[in-house]
């Protein structure tokens, strides 16, 4: 009974699919040693403690021109078509700081690595 309900879905929602799969994007670990890895969950957890927020990333209150951008349109497709994206605060606000804490740590360490 499942396996026939998931055809028929499969089936409904064909009409509406009109393009080529995307491709994945190749994904590798970025840190060089297990080492280095543990070493960035360590630095982020110290971060996300002492609640700092990086600069640069627009997540400050001083980023905004007219507070929180709660809508953000996108275009999409070859022809651009605009697609509204609700973000409300209360939910993204707090996974764009986390990811701006992450991707510093991250971008310092590589820096680091580099040198």
């Amino acid at each position: 009974m499942r396996a026939e309900l998931q055809h028929q879905i499969v089936r409904d929602q064909a009409i509406n699919i009109r393009h080529k799969p995307v491709k994945v994007a190749r994904h590798h670990n970025p840190f060089t040693t297990p080492e280095a890895e543990v070493e960035f969950w360590n630095i982020l957890a110290l971060v996300i403690k002492d609640k700092a927020v990086p600069d640069g990333f627009g997540v400050h209150v001083e980023d905004w021109e007219n507070g929180y951008p709660e809508l953000e349109i996108i275009k999409t497709g070859a022809r651009g078509k605009e697609l509204e994206v609700v973000l409300p605060e209360a939910i993204w606000l707090l996974q764009a700081v986390l990811w701006a804490q992450g991707l510093d740590v991250m971008s310092r360490l590589v820096e680091i690595d580099s040198d």
